[in-house]
């Protein structure tokens, strides 16, 4: 089946590259589609039809995402979330924009108005080493791993370091947000 709507897709952008449609309508339709569509129907429609939208069909696209997002809730740690399908399509398309176009800080903002788990944490973590911020990676380490019940973020552990021998110092974090080939630590 997902074959054939990837085909069926790529005749979709097809037509419309010949077509010429109305970009705003255009971006009506494939927002709508993307947000409320089974298998992942049109998923990244933003990016794969940028060129046929243009700066007006993207602005237009941005200006619904953006509404839909306003109605969604912020949650926190512990927070529960009753409407996880409608949240996790308007985070991804925000998230999608935010890549595209926004940057790091517009990638955080879309990234914290859920922060009911600790993965969250570990992701905003890795978008800022990504990015170069990597104190802006600690310092998010260390805000999910405050937040956890378990003290630990949800894609590695965080190890306690005891106190030093012989002084009463309080133990501190060691964060381990290592990725392959490149190690980040922070010890104290």
């Amino acid at each position: 089946m997902g074959e054939l709507l990837d085909r069926l897709q790529d005749i979709h952008l097809t037509a419309c590259k010949a077509a010429k449609p109305d970009p705003q309508a255009l971006a009506k339709r494939l927002f709508d589609w993307e947000l409320h569509g089974d298998w992942d129907t049109f998923r990244d429609a933003v990016l794969t039809y940028a060129e046929v939208l243009g700066d007006k069909g993207l602005k237009h696209y941005r200006e619904l995402a953006e509404a839909a997002w306003a109605a969604v809730p912020t949650l926190g740690p512990g927070d529960g979330n009753s409407d996880r399908y409608r949240r996790f399509n308007i985070k991804h398309i925000m998230e999608t924009l935010a890549q595209a176009g926004g940057g790091l800080d517009e990638l955080i903002a879309v990234k914290q108005r859920d922060l009911s788990s600790s993965y969250t944490f570990l992701e905003i973590a890795q978008a800022c080493r990504q990015a170069g911020a990597e104190d802006r990676a600690l310092a998010w380490a260390e805000k999910g791993v405050a937040g956890s019940p378990r003290r630990r973020l949800h894609g590695g552990p965080v190890a306690r370091t005891g106190q030093a021998a012989g002084k009463a110092a309080p133990a501190r974090r060691n964060l381990d947000l290592s990725t392959p080939g490149r190690p980040l630590r922070r010890a104290h």
